[in-house]
């Protein structure tokens, strides 16, 4: 994605105006002094790009300046963002954009941050359906901003010489949530193509999931209701307005319970004898089932009794022999007890016993007690008294009118009626290609080392006893280490200087990735904020101090290997790679090197910040 930056210009309170200009496709190096303002050149950039909080400082810059603004390239177009300076740490919300970029003698403010974000989303690649999945302080959906992809353009001074933290903004909860959504997209691994195809496919396994709970809930509902169908036959049964439970209970059957529900019809003494007769008939029903119920307990019982009888036959065949045994003083006992139970229990399994014929009896009676309350109630005029009275009545129908309503769809669907729909939306999910994108990161880290061996090959002379070690990018924790040869071992870096040249490996060989990939969504653009700091150390030590020749080469070679980063973007991907590197060290150890650009140095009067301007704040 071709990006970089033209110009930086700072507007004072007076209108008076500040430009740093940068050439494109070249290394811009600024050096100087400390104190100068070199490094809140990348905070105004980011300012000026719709960051919502600001690292400027105060004192000596932001109380001097009134309007912030960059000109720069994205693609094709050339855009002018400027940005009113904030108040304390509140940024503000007054923008200028010019979609031809012009930069203005004195910006007036003529957009607003959604409609310039809603462009450079938009020149970014970027639409609604690329989003974070979520994690700490981030919500599920959130669209995934331009900003994030920033990260790849950075190495301020807060991480050129961490340990741990290779990216900007890893303490803020959104950026550590998007990275690997970023570097997914960034590097090819993942597409907006194949994002669209994935939802697509979670969205059929959503689809088929609900039709599949939907045929289970059916079929177990279909359970359900036969178990309470049989539930309210056997109630409706003990109140007498049906004689038996059927073997198979119907919702039909249940609305012809429901439809054989008298009306009320008849007043006064008719009344009184229907609601005495259906009153009589319910006992009547509930004795007769009674008796049904001990009659089949009945039956069993002499089953088993058949069992222990025929378990005793030997017995017979025993006594008949008894002249041919040698008996002992026990035996007459022992057979004599025997005798006694097999007889017991031949008289209990005989066909006709007392109480079957006493059971019989009972049901004879009252099946005629219940053919003459029957007669009674046809004779009688209807009322609604099925029960000891009207209120049970309602409540029991009701209860079976609100079943037969709750499983209505039972009786019409069934689980095969999703068969097909499931059996459809399977093979459009059949016929569905989605990137396995765990294989293509794994494919991609593999070219990631590849880069960053190359790179180190070309630096070898400033790992010192890591020269002949292997990078090894840690997708998971997102940053650089070395290996030793042939061995899984990942060693433990030390030195400062070595650390350094890891973020430059990293760096460069994402971005060589990146316009491998196609680098849709990834700038052009690095902004290297002092290289020479594990050399220089802290800023107060500043171009007094006389670097070791050790030290001297290795930033030369830290130099030497952006520059022909550079040339090998331009001649293998023919694209166009602009850095902007602040330093502290003398020009003479990177002028020479080639794509060089080397800007006035911030030195003795010359600083961002002019010194009249600020002359003029304090009057």
């Amino acid at each position: 994605m071709k990006f970089g930056i033209d110009t930086i210009r700072l507007w004072s309170h007076s209108g008076e105006t500040r430009d740093v200009n940068f050439e494109r496709g070249r290394i811009n190096v600024l050096s100087g002094s400390s104190n100068r303002g070199k490094t809140s050149l990348l905070h105004i950039i980011d300012y000026c790009l719709l960051s919502s909080t600001h690292n400027i400082p105060h004192a000596v810059i932001n109380d001097t300046v009134a309007w912030y603004g960059i000109k720069f390239y994205v693609n094709a177009k050339e855009l002018v963002i400027a940005r009113r300076s904030p108040h304390a740490q509140t940024v503000s919300d007054e923008l200028y954009f010019s979609s031809i970029g012009e930069l203005p003698a004195l910006p007036q403010a003529n957009a607003n941050s959604e409609d310039i974000k809603a462009i450079l989303q938009s020149e970014f690649s970027l639409d609604s359906s690329v989003i974070l999945y979520g994690g700490r302080g981030v919500r599920y959906g959130t669209q995934v901003s331009f900003r994030y992809f920033l990260l790849y353009n950075t190495i301020s001074d807060d991480i050129i010489t961490n340990t741990t933290a290779y990216f900007d903004h890893q303490q803020e909860d959104r950026y550590r949530v998007a990275l690997p959504r970023v570097l997914d997209l960034g590097l090819g691994i993942d597409s907006l193509e194949n994002i669209e195809q994935r939802e697509r496919r979670d969205d059929l396994n959503r689809a088929i999931e609900r039709l599949e709970k939907k045929k289970r809930v059916i079929s177990g509902g279909r359970h359900l209701f036969e178990k309470e169908a049989r539930q309210l036959a056997a109630s409706a049964a003990e109140f007498g307005l049906i004689e038996e439970v059927p073997k198979e209970v119907t919702i039909e059957f249940l609305r012809d319970v429901v439809k054989g529900v008298p009306t009320p019809e008849a007043t006064g003494e008719d009344a009184k004898r229907l609601s005495t007769a259906r009153s009589k008939l319910f006992e009547i029903n509930r004795r007769m089932r009674r008796l049904r119920e001990f009659s089949d307990e009945h039956k069993q019982y002499k089953i088993a009794l058949n069992i222990t009888r025929d378990s005793l036959k030997p017995l017979d065949t025993l006594l008949d022999q008894t002249s041919q045994l040698l008996k002992t003083d026990l035996f007459d006992d022992l057979i004599d007890s025997l005798n006694v139970d097999l007889k017991a229990l031949k008289a209990a399994t005989s066909t006709q016993q007392p109480v079957d014929t006493q059971v019989t009896a009972m049901m004879t009676e009252l099946t005629e007690q219940k053919e003459e309350q029957l007669k009674l109630i046809e004779s009688l005029p209807k009322a609604q008294k099925s029960f000891e009275d009207t209120i049970q009545l309602v409540k029991f129908v009701t209860r079976i009118e609100t079943k037969l309503e709750t499983y209505s769809t039972v009786s019409t669907d069934s689980p095969e009626d999703y068969d097909g729909e499931i059996e459809r939306l399977s093979k459009q999910l059949e016929g569905m290609a989605v990137v396995d994108v765990a294989t293509v990161r794994n494919g991609t880290v593999g070219q990631i080392n590849d880069v960053a061996l190359q790179l180190l090959s070309e630096a070898a002379g400033a790992m010192d006893n890591y020269a002949n070690f292997l990078p090894s990018f840690n997708y998971e924790s997102k940053k650089l280490q070395l290996r030793r040869p042939k061995s899984s071992f990942i060693e433990n870096v030390g030195s400062s200087s070595n650390h350094m040249f890891l973020h430059l490996f990293m760096f460069l060989a994402l971005h060589e990735v990146a316009i491998d990939k196609g680098g849709k969504f990834v700038p052009a653009f690095l902004f290297i904020d002092q290289p020479s700091r594990p050399y220089y150390g802290e800023e107060q030590i500043m171009d007094e101090v006389t670097l070791k020749y050790s030290d001297q080469a290795k930033v030369s070679q830290a130099f030497q290997l952006l520059g022909s980063f550079v040339n090998r973007m331009r001649k293998n991907y023919s694209a166009e790679f602009q850095m902007i590197v602040l330093e502290h060290v003398p020009i003479r150890l990177f002028e020479n090197v080639p794509n060089v650009n080397v800007l006035p140095e911030f030195r003795g009067q010359n600083a961002l910040i002019p010194s009249h301007w600020q002359a003029a704040e304090r009057r």
